[in-house]
């Protein structure tokens, strides 16, 4: 019985000791403050009663409206090199980089976010719904080995700020991680149904 359960109880052994699932380095929606971000510059955390109410009719987070958000440019000034922060990465390993956005004001600016020597650009419009305005968007780059910091800013145009929430960073699973998940399950199967053909017959 024992020998015959050997192979599974192996297969079993693989899959505790393979990662399932992306490891998250960054977790920030910036409620309890800058979280493991700086601000240096014109920057702003802010809800929908701190600082843009006069403006708009009702902006915030996706999930809901009165969380805290990063606006970039402070009103109508410009920004620049404003938000940003330091982890470590694996030479060569993926990771993504997920995150929310949206503009206030009039028109559009850009928001550019730099890591492991990569630029991504996104370009929200202006609404004053920032409700139905928000987006999500994910990025991939390649790990540098060590220490990495990701960048935030703006275009820094006048009259319009883009606004940032929920950042997400975390490691891609490479594919040959999956397949091994994937001849764990097949062998599990497999040893499984075996067991159940060989079953002694009893009259």
């Amino acid at each position: 019985m024992l020998k015959r359960s050997l192979p599974i109880i192996a297969s079993l052994a693989v899959l505790c000791a393979t990662p399932t699932s992306a490891a998250i380095i960054i977790d920030e929606d910036f409620e309890a403050g800058y979280g493991v971000f700086a601000p240096d510059g014109q920057v702003a955390r802010t809800t929908a009663t701190g600082g843009y109410q006069t403006c708009c009719l009702a902006f915030g987070s996706p999930g809901a409206m009165a969380n805290y958000f990063i606006a970039f440019g402070g009103g109508n000034q410009p920004s620049g090199n404003i938000l940003s922060t330091t982890f470590n990465t694996a030479l060569n390993v993926m990771y993504s980089l997920t995150f929310d956005y949206a503009a206030l004001g009039a028109g559009s600016e850009n928001l550019y976010l730099e890591v492991a020597g990569e630029t991504f650009t996104v370009t929200p419009n202006a609404n004053p719904n920032m409700d139905s305005n928000w987006a999500t968007k994910t990025f991939n780059f390649a790990g540098i080995g060590g220490s990495t910091t990701l960048k935030v800013y703006s275009g820094g145009i006048d009259n319009v700020d883009a606004i940032f929430d929920n950042v997400l960073v975390a490691s891609i699973p490479e594919p040959e991680v999956w397949a091994m998940l994937l001849l764990g399950f097949l062998g599990i199967g497999w040893q499984m149904r075996r067991r159940q053909e060989l079953q002694p017959v009893t009259a």
